[in-house]
């Protein structure tokens, strides 16, 4: 597995380096080895605490991990843990949508009884008109809701977005392309 490091506001020594790619040599047994991890630490101003954001992009799946507190390897050590228990929880779904063309070693996985297909089992289903607005009035509108997101279609590019709101207080702006 390729890894690529990044540190913002944070100096990525070797320790940190070597410690990060011995860990998430782990999950080489999932993926071949031209997946690439990109690992960013970021120092966060409040409490001298880390961000560890670890993402995998694997045919088109986004394993994706974020931890934050003051233990920087332990949360590089937590995020392989949680990428790896997101592909045995997805073992089944992933193998379906690629048709059985999953790498032999998955073969071995065995799915969690609590991970059934169940599991993203939908229990309502939601049908609103939606009209083109500014990404300013969707915010709006979803503050209105207080909603933590909101689907829309934007004036500008008349396709679907979503504004959300950030655990940081901002907001964002989800826009489809192909």
């Amino acid at each position: 597995m390729k890894v690529s490091i990044v540190g913002r506001r944070v100096d990525i020594t070797e320790e940190i380096k070597d410690w990060t790619e011995k860990k998430f040599a782990k999950l080489d047994k999932f993926f071949n080895g031209n997946t690439e991890v990109t690992v960013v630490v970021e120092a966060l101003k409040q409490n001298k605490h880390t961000k560890v954001e670890a993402t995998i992009v694997w045919k088109g799946v986004i394993f994706r991990a974020e931890l934050s507190g003051n233990d920087l390897l332990g949360q590089i050590d937590k995020s392989v843990d949680i990428i790896e228990r997101q592909v045995r929880k997805n073992r089944t779904r992933l193998e379906k949508r690629f048709h059985g063309d999953v790498p032999d070693n998955w073969q071995g996985i065995t799915q969690s009884a609590e991970y059934s297909e169940a599991a993203y089992n939908v229990v309502r289903t939601k049908r609103f008109p939606v009209k083109p607005m500014s990404v300013d009035e969707a915010i709006m509108q979803m503050e209105m809701l207080n909603h933590e997101f909101f689907m829309f279609v934007n004036e500008e590019t008349n396709e679907m977005n979503v504004v959300y709101k950030r655990k940081d207080g901002d907001y964002g702006l989800l826009e489809p392309y192909r």
